[in-house]
């Protein structure tokens, strides 16, 4: 009896990661922008990967300090400095985006599981309310960052699982180092999330 609901649970959790899966692919195909589309950020990734690009630009040219072009204040940008012109291949960049939404709707699973919501069909709701927009306040709340590819595409799954661990009574050690991380990725999401 004990094996039958061992094996029970294990399909069913695999099933649940499999539908978690495809949630996540059907919110990249739906909401991946591509890098950097819109302004402020349009070049960011270029630049940190050759820092001389576009001399003389009055936004973001070389000769600007750093703390002079605060939307490059990130921590992702160290990450296409090391790894170089990969970042500017969208075809990358939306295996990327697809990593980031997952482990964002696992988080949020957490979070769902942490509220006493346990059974499988359950969760997939919750996680099916998620893949459509919502406006709350003049905010749009989603979990796979629409506006373009940047900083905050990396901010959000650090968000749901920083809101996990506060909410699991997680060592504040983990909590502290969620918002260290948060912050240096997106400085200005950050303060709202951590005060939330």
């Amino acid at each position: 009896m004990n094996t039958t609901n061992s094996i029970h649970r294990s399909s069913g959790e695999g099933l649940f990661w499999l539908f978690l899966f495809a949630v996540a692919t059907l919110m990249t195909l739906k909401y991946f922008p591509g890098l950097e589309g819109p302004q402020p950020y349009g070049g960011g990734v270029f630049q940190s990967i050759y820092p001389n690009a576009f001399p003389n630009d009055p936004y973001m040219g070389p000769e600007r300090s750093i703390l002079e072009k605060p939307y490059q204040l990130s921590l992702w940008y160290i990450l296409p400095k090391i790894s170089g012109e990969i970042w500017l291949d969208d075809r990358f960049n939306v295996f990327v985006y697809l990593g980031l939404v997952l482990i964002t709707l696992v988080g949020i699973d957490k979070i769902v599981r942490l509220a006493g919501i346990n059974d499988y069909l359950s969760r997939m709701i919750v996680q099916l309310v998620f893949m459509h927009d919502h406006q709350i306040l003049n905010n749009e709340v989603y979990f796979a960052h629409q506006p373009d590819f940047n900083h905050a595409s990396f901010a959000i799954p650090v968000f749901a699982w920083l809101v996990y661990a506060t909410f699991a009574h997680k060592k504040l050690w983990i909590i502290a180092a969620l918002c260290v991380l948060l912050t240096g990725l997106s400085i200005k999401n950050a303060p709202y999330t951590i005060a939330f």
